[in-house]
């Protein structure tokens, strides 16, 4: 039960109206009826005369048993769960997407890899007689184009 049905039901089994409630508490028949409502909750020093009026603890004026405090607690650590598991998969995603860019790009590179330049050399014993050359005729003529 929450917090209002558990007023509602205290406030009954002890035979009391609203008003009767409200000057117990010294608060108005109008917060009585929005805690019940439950547009509003009671403040603590509230909380505690109601405990002590109705004689129950406030865990248990505020809707927690037994049966339900571990459930609330799967729950809420069930909740945190799912927040973890969130953000494990969006970290998840984060690198994967960040490896597959490398892999992407190392693919790229390796396929741009530029293949060796054709140099425009003769082997010496290729040449003919009439095209070979010095050394000294070499440097008085400059490069060959």
């Amino acid at each position: 039960m929450k917090l209002n049905e558990n007023l509602i039901s205290l406030r009954k089994d002890k035979r009391m109206s609203q008003q009767d409630l409200a000057e117990a508490l010294n608060v108005s028949r109008q917060a009585v009826s929005r805690w019940e409502v439950g547009t509003a909750i009671p403040s603590m020093d509230n909380l505690l005369a109601l405990s002590k009026l109705f004689g129950v603890p406030t865990d248990e004026l505020m809707g927690a048993d037994r049966g339900t405090d571990a459930l609330e607690s799967e729950t809420v650590q069930g909740s945190g769960n799912i927040k973890g598991d969130s953000v494990l998969k969006v970290l998840l995603i984060i690198l994967a997407a960040a490896v597959l860019a490398a892999a992407i790009v190392i693919t790229y590179l390796n396929q741009k890899e530029v293949e060796p330049v054709e140099q425009n050399t003769v082997k010496f014993e290729e040449l003919e007689e009439d095209e070979k050359i010095s050394d000294s005729d070499a440097v008085k003529s400059g490069p060959i184009s």
